[in-house]
């Protein structure tokens, strides 16, 4: 087991720490269910136009081959390592757009970190833990192994107490701590303590 904490409100949820995975930040789903495209997970990639990407490969290609006026030949990211010229076509469209996937392989750079993916009975959302992007999406922090053990041990308290089941809940409190306990699919955590 593992215990994670909110940063917001302090609740502490014990998981099963087998659903921690380790990873591309893109990978992850925010509040709505939708999939982190390279801004979200502040990637170095085409498809994060802040990152500056884009303009970099521009560049190197103009110091390979030449001057081009990018603005006329409208290039737009088709994912993060695939750009697409949509006002040329034929062999140089081809050549433009497969050095442009030649750069992205040895620059291209993914947010990587640890995370928890889970359904919530609507869709998939994702827990950010700890990772190398920006901080905007993440709530929760692991905690280290003595925390963690206190709430084991609370944990392990409470399940001694009598299972009083109640739509789906099983709340019970130990010391200073409420325990809560759900048979609620979009519950992944095996409980959440928060203190009273």
């Amino acid at each position: 087991m593992k215990a994670i904490k909110n940063t917001e409100d302090a609740r502490i949820l014990l998981i099963d720490d087998s659903i921690i995975h380790s990873g591309r930040i893109r990978d992850c789903y925010n509040n709505y269910g939708i999939q982190f495209d390279g801004y979200e997970s502040s990637d170095y990639a085409f498809d994060n136009y802040s990152a500056g990407c884009l303009e970099a490969a521009q560049k190197a290609y103009n110091e390979k081959f030449g001057s081009v006026n990018w603005t006329s030949l409208d290039v737009q990211a088709d994912g993060p390592e695939k750009v697409t010229i949509e006002n040329e076509d034929g062999e140089r469209q081809t050549a433009i757009e497969n050095y442009f996937g030649e750069w992205a392989k040895e620059n291209v750079n993914y947010s990587e970190g640890r995370y928890i993916t889970y359904w919530n009975g609507s869709n998939h959302i994702s827990i950010l833990l700890d990772y190398d992007g920006i901080d905007n999406n993440r709530m929760w922090e692991e905690l280290d192994d003595d925390e963690t053990q206190k709430y084991i041990d609370i944990y392990n308290r409470a399940e001694e107490l009598p299972d009083v089941w109640e739509r789906g809940y099983k709340v019970c409190k130990v010391d200073d701590y409420k325990l809560t306990f759900s048979q609620w699919e979009k519950d992944f955590q095996i409980a959440e303590i928060e203190e009273e």
